[in-house]
């Protein structure tokens, strides 16, 4: 097959305006984080007046086209130029304050190529205004993604996507023929804000659905360009172009937040959303109280419980990675990590496995308790929990652990 079948070609069209070091960024890991072979790179810069313009004017590969405007368009018409100048069987609009991640690419774009009925696809992000937002995440502006952090969330979320109704244009994949079916990007939104959730909205109406790839993830700082404008103007023109928005499309605009089951902190509204999650085996494992960096065997087999998608799995821990966590933080499709104990005190648990933790925890409420014996054998005898009615599995290969504790699913 030719390298365009195998690889389609992806357009990534990113709109400067100022802010150098945050292009600079952007474009440093296009560059060094990209193993796709199929691929140019579009830049639009609406009339910088700093150090941007001449350092794009610098710029030499091949790959690699600048378009300087000579007025600020707007994000929606910078847009619509470096797509009409994008060669791509694939365009993705990139924002200049991003930083890539390995196998970015490749990740977005394959559930596009895979279905027929997708027109738009997503990545997960540290920031965004609806569930592309991850509700845990550990990395800093320098480097974008915490590297660790990074394969945990790879191994979490393999293969995953999930249908959605809207995407954040921070980063967002277009079929071509989605894009010459839908048109530009409305440039009545000037500056930005919302001409996402109308283009949303129009791909929407002419048949095509949308995707969040869960397992592709994208740094964002957040709005840099927009962010420019002082705080009235920036007030102002959000809602402008809300209201154009909600006038245009006959419906009231609300805000997304993380695709997280536990979005309260009392345990009573919390012991009623495990009992909502009916069809999913609820289990809580306490293990050791830090999930460091080089595995244990009861990160191993809370992970395996974890990629089980008819389990709801909670792991009882202090620190994710050497990072203190607070409250429930969702790292996994259906694997949450807490320090608070007493958000549950009313739940009822399918299964409660003990895999390191010496502390009986009896105020807690379970139709099953389990000890993984094999997590004790470097401690002492009398570090092994004293429970009654408790199976207690000496299983040493996880994989035939779990598939034990499959008996334990209702």
């Amino acid at each position: 097959m030719e390298e365009s079948g195998l690889f389609p070609k992806v357009s990534i069209i990113v709109i400067t305006h100022n802010r150098w070091r945050y292009t600079k960024q952007c474009l440093d890991s296009l560059l060094n984080d990209n193993d796709y072979p199929h691929v140019e790179i579009i830049i639009v810069d609406n009339a910088s007046s700093d150090e941007t313009k001449q350092r794009l004017s610098e710029i030499s590969s091949s790959n690699i086209k600048v378009i300087f405007s000579p007025v600020n368009t707007g994000f929606s018409r910078g847009n619509t130029i470096g797509c009409k100048a994008a060669t791509g069987d694939i365009l993705i609009l990139l924002n200049n304050d991003t930083i890539v991640t390995p196998g970015w690419i490749s990740r977005l774009i394959g559930p596009l190529m895979d279905n027929p009925d997708l027109g738009m696809a997503g990545p997960m992000t540290n920031y965004a205004g609806n569930d592309q937002r991850l509700d845990h995440f550990i990395g800093d502006s320098a480097r974008g993604a915490d590297p660790d952090w990074l394969a945990d969330f790879d191994q979490f979320y393999k293969g995953r996507w999930r249908y959605t109704d809207f995407l954040v244009f921070f980063c967002v994949a277009i079929k071509r023929e989605v894009y010459e079916k839908v048109g530009d990007l409305d440039a009545n939104y000037g500056a930005g804000m919302f001409e996402d959730n109308d283009y949303c909205e129009r791909v929407k109406q002419a048949g095509y659905g949308m995707a969040i790839i869960e397992d592709a993830f994208v740094y964002h700082h957040g709005s840099v360009t927009i962010k420019q404008l002082k705080d009235d103007e920036y007030r102002s023109l959000w809602n402008k172009n809300k209201s154009y928005f909600e006038r245009k499309w006959g419906k009231t605009w609300h805000l997304k937040t993380p695709a997280t089951i536990f979005d309260t902190f009392e345990p009573q509204a919390i012991a009623q959303k495990v009992v909502q999650a009916a069809d999913k085996t609820s289990i809580l494992v306490l293990g050791e109280k830090d999930w460091p960096v080089i595995k244990q065997r009861w990160q191993y087999l809370t992970s395996t419980l974890a990629a089980q998608d008819d389990y709801l799995v909670i792991a009882h821990i202090y620190k994710f990675n050497g990072r203190l966590i607070n409250g429930i933080r969702k790292v996994g499709p259906s694997f949450y990590i807490t320090n608070r104990l007493d958000l549950f005190a009313q739940t009822h648990f399918d299964l409660i496995l003990y895999c390191g933790e010496t502390i009986i925890r009896s105020h807690l409420h379970s139709r099953f308790v389990v000890v993984d014996g094999v997590c004790y054998s470097h401690k002492n005898q009398g570090q092994l929990p004293e429970i009654k009615d408790v199976a207690v599995f000496h299983e040493e290969h996880i994989e035939q652990l779990a598939r034990k504790l499959r008996k334990y699913r209702f």
